[in-house]
């Protein structure tokens, strides 16, 4: 007798199971071994930067940015996910959020970084990728599973230099001579500090303090001969704002060097100026306040003045005016 209750007790699980699968809002209740990621996208991630006070004390401040411009490599061959383009310098790496897909109805883990341990993916979580994580896709039937290591890089400034390694000119990404420039209207109270136009750099970047918003700095010398900076910020749509007279040595203590032209670029979350004086020099803070930066020291026996430029692929390259040699930077420890 008890036999036969046990045997009853199968049949009507069996019956109650059946039910749920026909009445499942899958009507096809088809069930996928072949899983796999389908897309992987960054979303809003932060920045930690330093800046620099006019008594030279430095302090962080956060900013963020889309981490969508930055597009994933997935590498189904090697199970692989990773940016062929590294993040920013001073990007929160702890604290990701990222949004991802799968093919055919693929249920993403990834693996806990201290244990064995899967935890279900949400797009709400923040993850941690400054190590390498497992991304685990499990079937619909849970019984197929397909792994993906998944690794961020960010650009590293602390601890490492530029190398500069000369290259064939006919490589040069320096279409940069004659372009138009809009410059629009400046600061009128300042108008005279305008610099003389032969004498003009400039370079643009996100803004960290606005989104959307495109921040662009100008620096260059004046008619006396002293070194000026204006800054302008321009919204999504276009607009740009007004140049703005930045001050000078009544407020900040660490000048670019007068009697010196200078190549200006952004590049690992700075603002660089290449000088014809054969030295280079970092601003932290948006270009009011500067200091030499032996980490991008220029190529030996480069003298007079520099071209300065970073492709779309965020390589730094430099060219000598007088010499017309190119040369491409690389990082080393």
């Amino acid at each position: 007798m008890k036999r036969t209750f046990q045997l009853l007790c199968v049949l009507f699980s069996a019956m109650l199971l059946m039910t749920a699968c026909l009445s499942s809002d899958d009507s096809s209740g088809t069930y996928y071994d072949d899983v796999s990621v389908s897309s992987f996208t960054l979303g809003t991630l932060n920045r930690y930067l330093h800046t620099t006070s006019s008594k030279g004390g430095d302090s962080i401040y956060k900013s963020t940015f889309n981490g969508s411009n930055y597009p994933l490599t997935i590498d189904h061959l090697n199970r692989e996910i990773y940016n062929r383009d590294s993040l920013p310098y001073g990007t929160d790496l702890k604290h990701v959020v990222c949004s991802l897909t799968t093919r055919n109805k693929g249920i993403p883990y990834f693996k806990s970084a201290q244990s064995d341990t899967l935890w279900l993916y949400s797009s709400s979580d923040s993850l941690d990728f400054s190590v390498e994580r497992q991304l685990h896709i499990i079937s619909s039937d849970g019984l197929h599973e397909r792994q993906y290591k998944v690794r961020l890089t960010a650009k590293q400034l602390d601890g490492t230099k530029v190398i500069w390694t000369e290259t064939d000119p006919l490589l040069s990404p320096f279409p940069l001579e004659n372009q138009a420039v809009d410059w629009g209207e400046k600061e009128e109270t300042n108008a005279s500090r305008w610099p003389v136009a032969e004498t003009c750099t400039m370079a643009s970047w996100d803004y960290q303090f606005a989104q959307n918003t495109t921040y662009t700095l100008l620096i260059g010398s004046d008619a006396d001969g002293h070194v000026v900076a204006w800054h302008r910020t321009t919204a999504a749509d276009g607009q740009n704002g007004r140049w703005v007279f930045m001050t000078g040595s009544d407020m900040v203590e660490y000048l670019l060097p007068e009697g010196v032209v200078y190549s200006l670029v952004y590049y690992d979350g700075l603002a660089i100026a290449f000088g014809s004086n054969g030295l280079a020099y970092r601003s932290r803070d948006l270009g009011l306040s500067w200091r030499e930066a032996t980490a991008y020291q220029l190529p030996d026996g480069v003298s007079g003045r520099v071209e300065a430029a970073v492709d779309a692929s965020g390589t730094l390259w430099l060219h000598s005016v007088a010499t017309g040699q190119l040369w491409k930077a690389e990082r080393s420890n």
